[in-house]
């Protein structure tokens, strides 16, 4: 009996010496506040929070740049659908000018179309990016920006070789972490239901070493983790980069193609305002002098205009005074004044077939009545 009684306390004493040789003995608290003895564990690995993301000044200023110029395009597709050009389209007609209206209907749906196509570009610019280890593995095993500059600076993969060989050391760091968990978690159940103290130091023992591991375990994660996230953040950045290079051009040319439309259709809906057909002027002279010699029709037809002598008058081939005032393809306008044969002032439209004007030195310049007589064009005969 004694001998058996020595040697458990022999037993218990090393138990004790290879606790302390661990660094804790088996009721002691750990470093994060959970106790080894029974009734505690420590819990799983939660993320950490993330560190804040360098680039995200480059990716605001980048969207915030795309989402002006969407506003900008926003406003001339306003200007091109609420404008008032659209409203001269109507009155262009295939008969009277189809080269205007074939033009502003094109027009039209090229600068609409342009406009829609830049914004629908840049809007792909403020869509989300891929954040994820799959999508990174992806990028950094092609030709992309991420891989060149991850290839040129060591730094950015901690000193692996490549991106896939950074995510697979991490994947490989979060397997043996989880490992850990489980281990850590299987030890301090067996601490839990030791039913004596030599089970418990043994228990404890092991829950010790399973707490250093996991802690092992965290640490290597921890340092990698910083490596993943500020390269799956400068992937990111890269990827609204190259999103906002590529549709750049796009807008460019979008843009040109627009502004070239408008002027276009702003061409093709405001036709050139021309008189009528037959009244225009071919010359707009100070009045002049001259003698109104009529036909025998012009005697006839302006003789309730001018009346009876003064129309007589102006069929002799001395005619009588007038004032030519100005003339157009289809009549000069003329104003004759009282005088010895014509009794009142009259105003009136000559056409060529009641009579003509004959230049004469002689012929008396008489004020512009502000009284006169506008007589319409008789119709033919």
């Amino acid at each position: 009996m004694t001998d058996a009684g020595g040697g458990r306390i022999r037993f218990a004493a090393l138990l004790n010496a290879l606790a302390s040789a661990l660094g804790a003995s088996p009721d002691s608290k750990r470093k994060d506040g959970s106790s080894t003895g029974s009734g505690n564990s420590k819990s799983a690995p939660s993320p950490p929070v993330s560190p804040a993301n360098p680039y995200q000044k480059g990716v605001d200023q980048i969207r915030s740049t795309a989402t002006w110029l969407i506003a900008a395009f926003a406003a001339v597709a306003t200007v091109m659908l609420a404008g008032s050009q659209l409203s001269s389209v109507g009155k262009l007609t295939m008969a009277d000018d189809p080269l205007r209206l074939w033009t502003a209907l094109i027009a039209a749906f090229v600068a609409v179309g342009a406009t829609i196509y830049a914004i629908f570009g840049l809007t792909n610019v403020l869509a989300p990016v891929m954040a994820s280890l799959g999508a990174l593995r992806v990028e950094g095993a092609s030709e992309s920006p991420l891989a060149k500059l991850a290839a040129d600076d060591s730094g950015l993969l901690a000193g692996r070789t490549d991106v896939p060989a950074l995510l697979d050391d991490y994947e490989t760091q979060r397997k043996n972490q989880f490992s850990a968990f489980s281990d850590q978690t299987k030890a301090h159940k067996e601490l839990d239901e030791a039913i004596n103290d030599d089970a418990k130091k043994f228990a404890s023992i092991r829950s010790i070493a399973a707490d250093k591991r996991r802690d092992r375990a965290d640490a290597e994660v921890g340092v990698l983790r910083k490596t993943v996230v500020a390269l799956t953040q400068l992937s990111a950045y890269l990827q609204v980069s190259s999103r906002f290079e590529k549709e750049r051009t796009k807008v460019i040319w979008s843009g040109a193609a627009a502004a070239i439309a408008i002027i276009a259709f702003a061409w093709a809906a405001n036709p050139p305002t021309l008189p009528a057909e037959g009244a225009k002027v071919l010359l707009q002279p100070r009045p002049v002098g001259a003698q109104l010699v009529l036909t025998p029709a012009g005697v006839t037809e302006l003789s309730g205009v001018l009346g009876a002598e003064c129309a007589m008058a102006a069929g002799q081939p001395r005619g009588v005074p007038m004032i030519v005032l100005g003339a157009t393809t289809s009549a000069i306008e003329i104003v004759v004044p009282s005088g010895e044969s014509c009794a009142q002032t009259s105003r009136l439209q000559l056409e060529p077939r009641l009579g003509h004007a004959s230049p004469t030195s002689e012929a008396r310049i008489a004020p512009i009545p502000t009284t006169t007589q506008s007589v319409p064009s008789p119709g033919p005969s």
